[in-house]
């Protein structure tokens, strides 16, 4: 399925990376609403950005020097960040390993890791800015589509906040409904 293209203007700022809407914006293309933030991924063009985090602080505001992972704000005020990866060290919604995807990595394969940690699979979709190419490996559109709600992976289990999650979007997408296996993870 194709979904419209979004008009995110793009300046010099954003040189050397793929540039991906991820998350709600996509999400609620497909639903046919109108997005009410937009969050950017961007990922490094393999041999054109050896260092996507001083690149990136050369020419956007990081949002918080001191946090492990870095979260920039571009010229528009947008969120920008780089694909990573998050593991569980314990319990809780604080105890996580964060480490960027590493540069070198092809596009696509690093936006792909990127989606693999989020919540549910509506949530993990990704729309270049610039092709409006579509990544959506974990069945994000069906599941719009359908209306069911799932978590991407068992990692779903690691953060009970996103069990919360799962039940706002339960409440807020009109005829969706979690999975039989998605309730039964959340339970546990």
């Amino acid at each position: 399925m194709t979904i419209e293209q979004p008009e995110i203007p793009l300046g010099e700022e954003f040189a050397g990376f793929e540039v991906f809407e991820v998350g709600g914006g996509p999400r609620d293309r497909v639903r046919g609403v109108d997005r009410t933030d937009v969050d950017l991924l961007v990922a490094p063009r393999p041999g054109e950005v050896s260092d996507p985090v001083g690149f990136l602080e050369a020419r956007m505001t990081r949002i918080d020097p001191e946090d492990s992972f870095p979260v920039f704000v571009d010229s528009e005020g947008r969120e920008v960040a780089l694909p990573r990866t998050e593991e569980s060290t314990g319990q809780g919604f604080h105890d996580f390993d964060v480490s960027l995807v590493p540069p070198g990595t092809p596009v696509r394969e690093a936006v792909e890791i990127d989606l693999q940690r989020r919540d549910l699979t509506i949530n993990s979709l990704a729309q270049n800015a610039r092709t409006g190419e579509v990544i959506d490996p974990f069945g994000g559109i069906e599941a719009i589509n359908e209306g069911t709600i799932e978590p991407v992976s068992d990692a779903f289990s690691e953060d009970p906040l996103r069990v919360v999650r799962m039940a706002r979007f339960t409440a807020r997408l009109s005829g969706a409904a979690p999975t039989d296996e998605a309730v039964r993870v959340a339970r546990e």
